[in-house]
């Protein structure tokens, strides 16, 4: 599972929800995800959030190339939904 989807469901649990709906929500998140700040978690993460504020031609390609084939599928997972929020005409 990817982090931002991780992270989407958690803040859903946050959320008025029934209980139905949250039991749901925590069968589909694993039982002990890795730490969101741990080491490399937070170079990649931060890593890719300078890439997206830099928004130039040349941060978009490198971002391109980390979305078509990390190995790590959360990061790929992570670059592709910067891709999505792009700003247009970058």
């Amino acid at each position: 599972m990817g982090l931002t989807i991780e992270k989407a469901l958690r803040n859903a649990l946050a959320s008025e929800l029934s209980a139905e709906a949250k039991a749901r929500i925590r069968a589909l998140l694993p039982a002990e995800s890795a730490p969101i700040a741990g080491p490399s978690r937070l170079h990649w993460t931060r890593a890719l959030e300078a890439l997206e504020l830099a928004a130039t031609p040349a941060a978009r390609e490198v971002m391109e190339e980390v979305a078509r084939g990390h190995t790590e599928p959360w990061i790929a997972e992570e670059a592709r939904a910067a891709l999505k929020r792009w700003p247009a005409g970058s």
